[in-house]
């Protein structure tokens, strides 16, 4: 029985609830996250998708504070740059910290001249940065917007009076954006959204109104993607994916020369650029209620998946992840490539691709991260026997760096 990278959430809702007014139900949605996030004063907008509440921010931004760079961790998200130069500004690649993925301060120091109005803070792997990369940036008067898109719910740590204290991500910049794709941890078929915590950015911004004049996703591009996630859901569910989906793919790998079939229809599309902001409609609305609900069982579970890697793995040598939540689980291995063939052979089936170096070997910290980071199969199913299988086969045959 092969081990599969990923699955996800059952994209359910009960069907009475298709009858609710769709406003009533946006508005609960709103309230839900707010509470689960304590965003008490942040003004928070559901959009269709994080690439598109990020291209729509910078757009107004650019028109706002009129500087042309944008600071960005060169580990990330491959479409990050191609967003921020079709909104007309210029990413400033900004290298990483090798023990925890996420931008360097030391080297965001380096990088701020007069010309940098804006940083994309993204917490990667659902792993926050210090907040102290935010406040800093903050005294210097740059507009922060925290990319939460692995990181609903996870938690910044500070030193208060000699005393720990927490805050949730997406609490402390001036403004966040959270994703809610059917593969991340809160999840719908799709759909984000944009916490405005800046006072002043809430006025620039929501006076324009633009987000309110754009139509809601057609109701049949709706089922669209309704029927795509079940699909998805069905290729990714412990039989189908044993009998079809993992075969294909293996037989695929093997012939085509490391060609990865899963990989190829579920990346991003590279000429991708929204060119408007879309509302979720009702389907998605309902999902992403329903979820909010049970998503405290989920995260008991996603903990307890983390810590048992943690335990079985050499623990300084890999990633930690957040104190609550997590996305994916990364892995440092000498040789990418090989270790994929070996994993594959005895039936795990990891991905390979999902943070780039987008500088372009620019930053050194991002290129070597590229060339030696796998992620294992991490989701909420998961038991101790697959996952004391997997560590099992790395620790003998000596993956890991």
């Amino acid at each position: 029985m092969a081990i599969q990278r990923q699955k996800i959430d059952y994209p359910g809702f009960r069907s009475e609830r298709i009858f609710r007014n769709t406003e009533k139900i946006e508005s609960n949605v709103i309230n839900l996250i707010k509470k689960r996030l304590n965003l008490k004063t942040a003004e928070l907008i559901i959009t269709s998708s994080a690439r598109d509440s990020i291209f729509y921010i910078l757009r107004e931004l650019k028109r706002i504070i009129k500087k042309k760079k944008v600071m960005i961790a060169s580990f990330n998200f491959s479409l990050m740059s191609h967003i921020i130069r079709k909104s007309g500004l210029e990413p400033v690649y900004v290298d990483v910290d090798i023990n925890t993925f996420n931008i360097s301060e030391n080297d965001l120091k380096e990088k701020i001249d007069p010309e940098c109005g804006i940083a994309i803070i993204t917490h990667i792997l659902g792993n926050p940065v210090e907040l102290s990369v935010i406040r800093m940036l903050q005294k210097r008067g740059i507009i922060v917007i925290e990319d939460c898109a692995h990181s609903f719910d996870a938690q910044f740590s500070y030193n208060k009076d000699n005393k720990n204290k927490f805050v949730k991500t997406g609490c402390c910049g001036d403004i966040a954006v959270f994703s809610f794709n059917y593969t991340k941890p809160l999840n719908s078929i799709y759909g984000a959204a944009i916490g405005i915590n800046n006072s002043s950015l809430k006025r620039s911004i929501l006076l324009n109104n633009s987000y309110k004049c754009i139509k809601r996703t057609s109701f049949l591009c709706e089922i669209k993607l309704y029927l795509k996630s079940l699909i998805t859901y069905f290729l990714l569910s412990t039989p189908l994916f044993d009998m079809f989906t993992w075969q294909v793919n293996r037989f695929i790998f093997r012939t085509m020369e490391g060609f990865d079939i899963i990989d190829y229809f579920s990346r991003d599309n590279q000429v991708y650029m929204p060119k408007q902001i879309k509302k979720m409609n009702k389907i998605s609305l309902l999902i992403l209620e329903n979820n909010i609900k049970k998503f405290d069982s989920k995260l008991k579970k996603i903990s307890l998946i983390r810590k048992e890697y943690s335990t079985r793995l050499r623990e300084e040598k890999i990633q930690k992840g957040s104190i609550k939540t997590g996305y994916l689980y990364a892995l440092l291995v000498k040789d990418k490539n090989k270790s994929k063939k070996i994993l594959i052979k005895f039936g795990i089936d990891i991905k390979t691709g999902y943070c780039r170096d987008i500088s372009k070997s620019e930053c050194n910290m991002s290129a070597f991260l590229e060339k030696h980071m796998i992620y294992l199969p991490f989701y909420q199913s998961l038991d101790l026997e697959k996952i004391e299988k997997i560590t099992g086969i790395i620790k003998e045959i000596n993956l890991a760096l």
